[in-house]
């Protein structure tokens, strides 16, 4: 079993906008969790996914979702009744397009967030 820790970092600045993920080795776990889409939030505006190219990644991991393939988990943080989205926007967009009730994600502890 892979043990590994996680922290991320969100950035709200308009330049720079987005989640930063890093991940080593280290002594805690960190389990995946299977959390019903009607629980998610997200991060990323859902116009994100009408670039062309995101359009293009998403449309493939929805087709991924859809024949059952195994797709790597999503990375969310609690967020008051909820969970939202750091890290796995395409995969969550794809999973409601693909009409998945419930999506693996590893959720990760607020004190291993920074955000800016």
């Amino acid at each position: 079993m892979r043990i590994f820790e996680v922290t991320a970092h969100l950035s709200t600045d308009p330049d720079n906008y987005g989640t930063s993920i890093n991940s080593w080795n280290a002594k805690e776990r960190h389990k995946v969790k299977e959390i019903p889409m009607s629980q998610l939030i997200t991060f990323e505006h859902p116009n994100k996914m009408k670039d062309p190219k995101s359009k293009q990644n998403m449309m493939k991991l929805a087709k991924a979702y859809h024949m059952g393939e195994k797709i790597p988990p999503i990375m969310v943080k609690k967020h008051e009744d909820k969970y939202m989205v750091l890290d796995g926007h395409h995969r969550y967009f794809a999973a409601r397009l693909a009409g998945i009730r419930a999506i693996p994600a590893i959720i990760i502890p607020d004190d291993k967030i920074t955000i800016d």
